[in-house]
């Protein structure tokens, strides 16, 4: 790989093609020169426009806490572009998003894990809440539900339910959404106001 000392881009094939003008009987030519940037001396490779490339090792780092930065220089006695990366800690606010994604995730985690009913669990992912409310507003229109009406529970057993037991599931779904989404604000409300890092990792989903 080779830096395009002109133009600042890097070129990462080896070979380059130098435009030339020749003269011929007929006046002037345009021809291109063929050069192995690799196999090029120093002094010749800054001749053409180009300086080698060093990279250093890319380090390891904690992917929560800190972040990588590439470092590029150009040492023009030596004619070598350096590529180096130095590890800094992540700033207080990219904490706080990626702490704030951390309590959504719960929180979504914990609304579509299910609820409680009848001494069994059911499902209660978005879907699932719709589906159960469209149920209730088919069946509420004349307040009658099927003959030995069922619904599934997560481990894929039938419960008999009626009319008001599928009211009462959907309240414990709407509860459950609604406790977990104030738990999370109040959560996120406490990230914004941290003033530390110190202080954002005591902020935990409990």
């Amino acid at each position: 790989m080779f830096y395009e000392l002109k133009t600042g881009n890097l070129k990462l094939d080896d070979v380059y093609l130098k435009e030339v003008t020749l003269k011929t009987e007929d006046g002037e030519a345009v021809a291109h020169d063929t050069y192995f940037l690799s196999a090029c001396y120093d002094e010749s490779l800054k001749e053409l426009g180009f300086a080698r490339v060093e990279t250093s090792e890319f380090p390891t780092y904690d992917d929560d806490t800190q972040e990588i930065e590439e470092v590029k220089e150009l040492d023009e006695v030596n004619n070598i572009y350096k590529i180096s990366y130095r590890v800094v800690s992540k700033s207080l606010e990219s904490l706080k998003e990626l702490k704030a994604e951390e309590i959504n995730a719960k929180r979504d985690e914990v609304i579509n894990a299910g609820v409680s009913f009848k001494g069994k669990v059911f499902q209660s992912a978005e879907r699932d809440r719709n589906l159960l409310s469209a149920a209730i507003s088919l069946y509420s229109l004349n307040n009658n539900i099927p003959p030995n009406f069922v619904w599934i529970a997560k481990d894929n057993t039938r419960v008999p339910m009626n009319l008001e037991d599928l009211i009462g599931l959907a309240s414990l779904m709407a509860l459950n959404v609604n406790e977990n989404t104030l738990k999370a604000r109040a959560l996120k409300d406490r990230i914004e106001a941290a003033a530390s890092t110190d202080e954002l990792a005591l902020i935990v989903w409990e």
